[in-house]
């Protein structure tokens, strides 16, 4: 009659792939940047919050990052483009990013992300884009294919390939 007490991580293994905690507040402090930063968009153009949502693609080798605007009819219109120290300030301290080589990191993870992605997925990469957007509550982050939705990419995992 020796029965052991089974442990909550063995109790809950086979229903989840692996549990992480934000001990810091890192996954909290890059969505309150990037919902910040499509408020403060929002105001200057007048464009409600939720129809904004920044696209980031590889199309022709070199990553770009742009702002649309998409209303309820799922028209979408280019606002303009997204530089990339706007993009490192989600991950960082703003204006921290001249102390680093952001740029460069943001590209490779924007590479490696798609890359992962389009392996996985088996599509084309310079095909694919990452959608970030602020619905009613949170942040949304997703992969697309021509504009059709893939995946929904956890905040968690964005965190990891941008800051490398």
């Amino acid at each position: 009659m020796n029965k052991r007490k089974t442990g909550l991580k063995a109790r809950i293994q086979g229903y989840m792939k692996e549990v992480t905690t934000d001990v810091f507040g890192y996954e909290k402090k890059v969505v309150d940047n990037v919902a910040t930063y499509l408020e403060s968009l929002s105001k200057s153009s007048g464009i409600p919050v939720s129809d904004l949502h920044i696209r980031i693609a590889q199309p022709q080798g070199k990553p770009e990052a742009h702002i649309y605007h998409q209303d309820r009819y799922y028209q979408s219109r280019h606002v303009r483009q997204a530089t990339f120290n706007e993009l490192a300030n989600f991950f960082i301290a703003e204006g921290a990013n001249v102390l680093f080589d952001m740029e460069a990191k943001i590209n490779r993870g924007i590479y490696v992300c798609l890359a992962f992605y389009a392996e996985e997925n088996k599509l084309p990469l310079h095909e694919l884009d990452i959608r970030i957007s602020k619905p009613a509550a949170g942040v949304m982050v997703a992969v697309c294919h021509r504009g059709g939705f893939v995946s929904n990419i956890p905040i968690k995992t964005l965190i990891k390939h941008f800051r490398g």
